[in-house]
């Protein structure tokens, strides 16, 4: 393809090598803010490469090989950090169902063709093909809501091999040297990939039964405890003292399990009616959605956020929570918890405001090519439009915490002055007087009436944020 003039690359060959060119200028794009004009060049070639090998697309379709399967597994990985989940889901769903066309589901130690001699270099690409495909289908699925293609038990194909890509060659491994694997960090998403098809066919599932839902969600807890006991700690310290981009592969690695307890125990799928396991749940996930805030600062210190929507969905996610078990546990809020909340939020909301721009990067390239769609904005990218649509909630919320703690503050002083106020028992005073306590504490009760609680109403829309859809308690919240 280099050096020979005449060679003609195959429509496989050449989405492989555009899209190859298209996720590396992505990266420069996402990972280089100082310089807006180059930044904006390189989005421009990017798109330019990825387009191209969009047009092969009929090509590759109707050959069928494995070459084709993996050029359109290149697309898929550059589809899914774009702002373009539904496009993402059917290139994944298409490519996938090519890969089972092919069997590359199979375990070629059960489902080898007897007519010629698979190859160690095709074997384990066939591994890497299925298990790259299956992760992208499994995170947008999940995030879109769709069920799974597969279940565990369709599939018995073999994780790939830790070996270094210059060892593998089509006459095998060449053991006479050492070398290193890089991409560990994948085979550790490949292994954490069968537990999330596991989480989305039960606790997502369309029908679920309440009988079995603690049941499973231990199981389950178990089994997430189990892949985190499984880590090779020893290469999580290497990655970590690491001077170069390795120092990133931990953090989103240990983010995975949290992300996944996130969702195991979230108040709104909850189907017991247990007080002691729902508020053992709310505690899990405000604790979990701490640790992700404090892993995503690292990140966004080194430049290093995820930029794409089902990452952004998740910190919508972990914020919403946060506001509702601050909201669920406003009587037991102190001055110093709000303190922490208020600092937390303005993290989260730095956070969006870089994800919104991230987001932006590649929809404004359409304001490039098509002059009509700058008379609309909305065409040009997210920029601060997802800040300032989370920042609705989150100033509702806070806004509405602040007033019940300077309300409970201010019936516990006065409470506490009535208290210093009122004459020692005597046998005159069958009943102390305690009219004025009485009267704040009816108060503070009916401040948590839902006709009660000051509330304004926010000027730009709203974002949807989940809540418990079985929650019994009549009391106000924050307008979400």
């Amino acid at each position: 393809m280099y050096d020979d003039p005449s060679f003609e690359p195959s429509p496989a060959e050449e989405v492989t090598v555009h899209c190859v060119l298209a996720i590396m200028l992505w990266q420069f794009v996402v990972r280089n803010w100082e310089n807006p004009v180059q930044q904006t060049a390189f989005n421009i070639r990017s798109n330019l490469h990825y387009h191209y090998a969009l047009g092969f697309f009929r090509q590759l379709m109707a050959s069928h090989t494995l070459q084709d399967v993996q050029a359109m597994a290149m697309l898929c990985i550059h589809l899914r950090a774009l702002p373009k989940p539904g496009a993402c889901w059917m290139m994944a769903s298409t490519t996938l169902n090519l890969a089972i066309e092919l069997g590359l589901h199979r375990s070629m130690r059960s489902w080898a063709p007897a007519s010629r001699k698979i190859s160690v270099l095709e074997m384990e690409l066939r591994k890497r093909i299925f298990w790259s495909v299956l992760v992208i289908h499994i995170i947008i699925s999940g995030k879109l809501g769709r069920p799974m293609a597969l279940r565990e038990e369709d599939y018995d194909v073999e994780l790939p091999q830790a070996i270094d890509d210059n060892l593998l060659s089509e006459e095998g491994i060449d053991t006479s040297r050492e070398g290193k694997c890089e991409f560990l960090v994948a085979l550790t998403s490949f292994e954490f990939e069968p537990i999330c098809i596991d989480l989305y066919n039960n606790i997502y599932a369309v029908k679920r039964s309440p009988q079995t839902y603690v049941k499973t969600v231990l199981r389950l807890e178990s089994r997430i405890q189990g892949y985190v006991d499984s880590w090779d700690m020893e290469q999580l310290r290497g990655w970590d003292s690491a001077d170069d981009v390795a120092k990133v592969y931990p953090m989103y690695i240990r983010m995975w399990p949290l992300e996944f307890r996130l969702l195991l125990r979230h108040p709104s799928l909850s189907l017991t009616s247990s007080t002691e396991f729902n508020d053992e749940s709310l505690t899990i996930c405000m604790d979990v959605s701490k640790q992700i805030l404090v892993i995503t600062k690292q990140l966004q210190a080194w430049k290093s956020l995820d930029s794409n929507w089902q990452t952004g969905a998740l910190f919508v996610l972990a914020i919403s929570t946060t506001l509702f078990g601050h909201w669920e546990r406003r009587d037991e809020l102190t001055l110093a918890d709000f303190d922490v909340l208020k600092e937390d939020m303005r993290a989260w909301l730095s956070i969006m405001g870089d994800m919104g721009r991230l987001l932006g990067i590649f929809l404004s390239f359409t304001k490039l090519l098509h002059p009509a769609s700058r008379a609309n904005p909305r065409l040009s990218g997210s920029g601060r439009r997802l800040e300032q649509a989370v920042r609705v909630p989150v100033d509702n919320t806070t806004l509405l915490l602040s007033r019940h703690l300077a309300s409970k503050t201010a019936s516990s002083a006065l409470a506490t002055t009535d208290q210093k106020l009122s004459p020692e028992p005597t046998p005159e005073h069958t009943h102390p007087p305690q009219v004025i306590n009485e009267g704040f504490r009816n108060t503070d009760d009916h401040n948590s009436n839902n006709n009660s609680l000051p509330y304004c109403e926010p000027t730009t829309a709203q974002p949807t944020i989940a809540t418990p859809m079985n929650d019994s308690n009549n009391t106000r919240r924050p307008s979400y």
